[in-house]
């Protein structure tokens, strides 16, 4: 298989969103309630907020192609929080078919490495307690630094763990 890598451009986000909204529920349906899934759909990873991330110059979208067609992505800000050389990925996601088979790390090291580009010298991310991912992290090197509560509006919670590795 042939895996090409690309920074996401505005014509790219619908894709980027078909892909998330065939990703999420499957990923997180076994940690949040539905409601919760919704709101977080309707919200945070509408299309609408996503394209608004991908225009601001802190934030790429990495994406994954593999025959031309989109198999995952990671979104990156850099300066995270104000915080100089600290870069955040905020998402990534894989195709429910890709999951498994080393696509990940590949989107990881190519997150680092873009990472690295921006000058930045740690990145970190935010997984939840619960999730499966988590394993994958530590075994890509990434640390546990702290919890983290995040309220969201209609009482729900994200509880994660936020893990980094030095760049």
């Amino acid at each position: 298989m042939s895996y090409t890598f690309k920074i996401a451009g505005a014509e790219d986000m619908p894709q980027v969103y078909q892909l998330l909204q065939k990703v999420f529920r499957p990923t997180y349906g076994m940690i949040l309630t539905g409601a919760q899934m919704d709101w977080m759909l309707a919200n945070i990873f509408s299309e609408e907020e996503l394209c608004r991330q991908q225009a601001n110059r802190r934030f790429r979208f990495i994406l994954l192609c593999q025959n031309n067609e989109l198999s995952g992505f990671s979104a990156l800000e850099q300066d995270y929080g104000g915080r100089a050389f600290c870069c955040k990925m905020h998402k990534l996601y894989l195709s429910m078919d890709t999951q498994g088979k080393g696509l990940g790390r590949l989107l990881i090291a190519k997150s680092m490495e873009q990472a690295r580009a921006l000058g930045q010298k740690e990145l970190i991310l935010n997984v939840n307690r619960y999730n499966k991912a988590f394993h994958f992290y530590e075994k890509m090197g990434f640390e546990v630094l702290y919890e983290e509560d995040i309220a969201l509006a209609e009482g729900y919670f994200m509880n994660d763990y936020v893990m980094g590795k030095k760049l």
